[in-house]
């Protein structure tokens, strides 16, 4: 069987991939409506940051028909507008970020994030590649 290699640059932005990070964000949401904090621990995350105006996302353009729509509808319902706000707070038109991003953006004092990068292969399960504190 020929093994897959997937790259995520080029689907970066896509529909799923939207709603995907929108559904993180709506979690993230309620949990911020409570005064205790939370923990964020993402064990494969992605680069972090894709151009959408790069070579990768340029050959496929799947982002149009994903976060590129919503940007270009009107009257977003009030969880899709404040996501599109925290997700243009980390630039993220023509880079588009991750989970990662939303949620050192969303989080509060006292709120944990701990994100293992899945590029980085030599790192064992139990180190973290970056860990994020307020």
């Amino acid at each position: 069987m020929r093994a897959m290699h997937y790259r995520h640059a080029y689907h970066a932005g896509n529909f799923a991939d939207v709603w995907k990070h929108a559904i993180v964000f709506g979690i993230l949401d309620a949990l911020n409506r409570k005064a205790t904090p939370w923990s964020y621990v993402e064990s494969h995350a992605g680069a972090g940051h894709y151009l959408l105006s790069g070579e990768a996302a340029s050959k496929t353009e799947e982002w149009r028909d994903g976060i590129g729509r919503l940007r270009a509808a009107s009257g977003a319902p009030e969880l899709a507008a404040r996501f599109l706000e925290a997700t243009s707070r980390i630039g993220a038109c023509p880079p588009w970020g991750n989970h990662t991003h939303l949620c050192t953006h969303t989080r509060r004092t006292g709120d944990f994030v701990a994100v293992q990068w899945a590029a980085v292969r030599v790192a064992p399960w139990g180190y973290w590649r970056h860990c994020f504190t307020n």
